[in-house]
């Protein structure tokens, strides 16, 4: 596996130290807004103990640091690399999963843009069992980070890689994967001729959901016009990025939008196993929206219908829960089935 790094990943890596690679990471940072910002300082502890691992190793280069990988890893999850792929109470399974997934960001940012197979680099990264013991949570933030890197070298791609990224783009803008299938041209604002107009997205609001106007950030903003300028002109009452060949069938979307963020967390080593789903994008929204805005923001965005389903949607926990008057028996909002 060395010998397979070094060989396939000297001429895209050699070209970083660590230090360069965490430059660009906070060079995208600054022009995308790709890590979140109640996240920015604990990604940065995470990027201070891989330094000091690096560093203890004798490694600067990018290229041998991914070589190294499991050690570092081991070193700064505080588990050795012998435990790494067992069913680990989550107190261990948490740093396991959080320095490994920072250090693939890390590296992801290095070669976002570039030309080459970036799942070259991604499939060398272990994956591991189980974070958590839930079923069809939201997105920690570092996997949030990791799939908006890989999101963001795909918006540099073909139509079909633009097109995944558009998709994940209106996810991580709060419209859910189920509604992309259902948003047309016109229901996409973008800003023109270096104006200064918000962008935004207009969500149907099916199954369930409330229909509702998004303001896109930076990140969803520029994947969205990149998209845009590569895909097929078409007028009024055409989907935006989900285009059926026949009819309109509800399975057949709903299996559409579930492959491409199924593909993207496969692409970097995410649990497929029931733990995060298609919808763990937008659940992560909902999740962050509450945590930085409240309650009321975060049904805004969702389209969630009342603070009981957004709870359940969330895996709040059940204490902060507790504190909340309810009226409704909660609906499931699992919109992956």
């Amino acid at each position: 596996m060395a010998r397979y790094a070094r060989r396939d990943l000297t001429p895209d890596l050699d070209d970083f130290s660590f230090e360069a690679a965490v430059a660009r990471l906070h060079a995208l940072d600054k022009r995308h807004a790709i890590i979140p910002t109640d996240a920015k300082a604990k990604i940065d502890t995470v990027i201070d103990a891989l330094r000091d691992a690096a560093r203890d190793l004798g490694l600067v280069r990018l290229t041998d640091i991914v070589e190294h990988r499991v050690k570092i890893i081991a070193a700064t999850s505080g588990l050795p690399s012998k435990h790494h792929h067992e069913y680990l109470p989550e107190a261990k399974a948490e740093p396991l999963h959080l320095h490994r997934n920072v250090l693939l960001a890390i590296t992801l940012a290095s070669l976002c843009g570039r030309d080459g197979d970036i799942r070259k680099v991604t499939d060398l990264f272990p994956s591991y069992k189980r974070r958590t013991r839930q079923t069809k949570r939201p997105h920690t933030d570092d996997e949030m980070l990791m799939l908006r890197l890989f999101a963001l070298h795909q918006s540099t791609g073909d139509k079909n890689n633009r097109r995944a990224s558009a998709v994940f783009a209106m996810c991580d803008a709060g419209v859910a994967p189920v509604e992309t299938t259902q948003v047309y041209i016109e229901d996409l604002v973008l800003p023109e001729g270096g104006n200064n107009t918000e962008a935004l997205v207009e969500a149907p609001g099916i199954h369930g959901l409330t229909g509702r106007v998004l303001a896109l950030d930076k990140f969803a903003t520029t994947l969205m016009c990149r998209y845009v300028d590569a895909a097929d002109r078409a007028g009024n009452g055409v989907r935006l990025t989900y285009r059926p060949r026949d009819a309109y069938a509800k399975e057949t979307a709903q299996s559409s939008v579930d492959g491409i963020m199924k593909r993207m967390r496969e692409a970097v080593g995410l649990s497929t196993r029931q733990e995060t789903s298609a919808s763990s994008v937008w659940k992560w929204r909902a999740a962050h929206t509450h945590r930085t805005l409240g309650t009321r923001a975060a049904l805004e965005v969702s389209g969630i219908g009342s603070s009981i389903e957004l709870y359940d949607t969330i895996h709040l926990d059940t204490t902060t829960r507790a504190t909340a008057t309810h009226t409704k028996k909660p609906d499931t909002f699992d919109l992956d089935d």
